[in-house]
């Protein structure tokens, strides 16, 4: 399986492997997707293009790219994964969500036990949508039930529970007059929470809890003003 740079051929114009350097287009600034990467991920993209250049736009092994990024395998496969929106595989054209770099033995052990198991019921494929048409779409129901796993992680990580609502109030703010599609919003706001996209909260450096930050004090208030 090749993974390769989406684009490849707008990124440098040199013939020759290892170019001095690569392009690097101004309108990234406007790249929602560029601006939802945690800062690790962000500075891995980079990386990867430079590396990248070496092969013509195609990454190396997984082995290869895990040593040039001084990084383990496992963390890698997860940064491809994150950066899907930059990135293709030759066999399917997109990368993998859950992207896994899995040896010969464990694709063939997976595949004899799909044909020893009985046919499922196929499942239709879900819906992208915008957040405006997937919240009119849940009528009643709450656009995050108390039975979410975003609140198991926030007790865990000393986030009131409460703060879940001014989240999702910058959250749905930011996204509900947009043309973005997902599938699952309810996961895009977990991702959002957990790498704090929203900047709603932060940790006070003294004694290491959580604090409201400005943004999320303002949104707390509007709220409340509304309520």
């Amino acid at each position: 399986m090749t993974i390769r740079v989406k684009d490849w051929g707008k990124f440098q114009h040199f013939k020759d492997r290892r170019p001095p350097w690569i392009k690097l287009y101004r309108d990234i600034l406007d790249d929602i997707e560029w601006h939802e990467l945690d800062p690790v991920s962000a500075k891995g993209l980079v990386m990867v293009w430079l590396i990248a250049s070496e092969y013509d736009g195609v990454l190396p092994s997984m082995k290869t790219l895990a040593f040039r990024l001084r990084n383990t395998e496992e963390d890698c496969k997860r940064l491809i994964s994150r950066l899907s929106h930059w990135l293709e595989q030759d066999d399917n054209g997109v990368i993998s969500d859950c992207y896994q770099d899995d040896s010969l033995e464990e694709r063939r052990g997976e595949t004899e036990r799909e044909e020893s198991d009985p046919p499922k019921k196929a499942r239709g494929k879900a819906k992208e949508q915008t957040l405006r048409s997937w919240l009119t779409a849940l009528g009643d129901d709450l656009a995050i039930p108390a039975e979410d796993p975003i609140y198991a992680w926030a007790d865990s990580a000393g986030i009131p529970a409460d703060w879940l609502s001014i989240a999702w109030w910058v959250f749905e703010a930011r996204y509900v007059e947009g043309v973005k599609t997902y599938t699952d919003w309810r996961a895009v706001f977990r991702k959002a929470c957990r790498e704090d996209w929203l900047k709603v909260w932060r940790m006070d450096g003294r004694d290491g809890r959580f604090v409201l930050t400005t943004a999320g004090e303002t949104a707390r208030r509007e709220m409340e003003s509304l309520s």
